[in-house]
């Protein structure tokens, strides 16, 4: 019986949380102008896989910027030359409708065309990104990068062996006070 407690301890250490990355998940695409409580146009909907989830045409609007998303990160690319208008906020909102854990956002790349975009322009809580574009300019080549991390989560698995080990544990304990 102490090798199969033995064995149930030693499995549960082994299952260790995972990150939950974006692939798989469905995400929503939003461009909110003039600020962020006003939608202009969306939301607009895709699944977290391999090619671009929002092509440039998902908005049909100028300026137009594809959306890409892999597990880790998030991809701008202007559509053509244009420039965004001025206003608090001129940019788009993106939300995982399927886990809500981002736990930090930052700039990987950006081309140097896109003069004046800082980390200043990127916002986020647990379920949404935000990004703002408000008076910058746009052209074919510009590309911006966003790191995405999102918080572990555990494996169901790994809960249905921590109770299986604690049930193991409880009956091996009262298996042991009635035996005296």
């Amino acid at each position: 019986m102490l090798r199969i407690v033995g064995a149930v301890v030693i499995w549960l250490f082994l299952g260790s949380p995972v990150r939950a990355g974006m692939v798989g998940d469905q995400v929503s695409l939003t461009w909110f102008l003039p600020d962020l409580s006003t939608i202009y146009l969306g939301p607009a909907t895709a699944t977290v896989g391999a090619g671009v989830e929002f092509p440039a045409s998902t908005f049909p609007s100028n300026p137009a910027v594809s959306v890409d998303l892999t597990d880790t990160t998030i991809t701008f690319t202007g559509g053509y030359q244009s420039t965004f208008n001025a206003a608090a906020f001129n940019g788009f909102g993106i939300s995982d409708l399927t886990h809500q854990n981002f736990s930090a956002v930052s700039i990987l790349s950006a081309t140097n065309d896109w003069v004046g975009f800082s980390s200043s322009r990127v916002s986020f809580d647990a379920g949404h990104v935000y990004v703002n574009f408000a008076s910058l300019p746009l052209s074919t080549s510009d590309q911006l990068v966003l790191q995405v991390t999102q918080n572990s989560v555990p494996e169901p698995g790994t809960f249905a062996l921590l109770l299986s080990g604690l049930i193991i544990a409880f009956l091996w304990r009262l298996r042991k006070n009635f035996a005296l």
